[in-house]
């Protein structure tokens, strides 16, 4: 099969590839550094989550009430 015509069925996974290639530099310092970012990327998931939830029922003071209460009691945080 030829390489034009693969690339024609795997659109998504080709530009997906290119983007990665791009970026190359980017993706071997994520794999590569002991840095993360995933305890701000938990909070806030956790913050959308307590959103979703109360939404419609509950206004920012409750939310930001939830959200501050959850930051004491994470394991994380200890």
């Amino acid at each position: 099969m030829n390489r034009g015509r693969e690339r024609r069925r795997l659109p998504a996974l080709h530009g997906f590839v290119r983007g990665l290639a791009k970026d190359r530099p980017a993706v071997q310092a994520g794999l590569d550094l002991p840095y993360s970012n995933a305890a701000a990327e938990g909070i806030n998931n956790k913050t959308k989550l307590f959103k979703r939830q109360t939404y419609g029922r509950a206004g920012f003071v409750l939310l930001r009430l939830c959200v501050l209460l959850n930051q004491r009691t994470s394991p994380a945080a200890a």
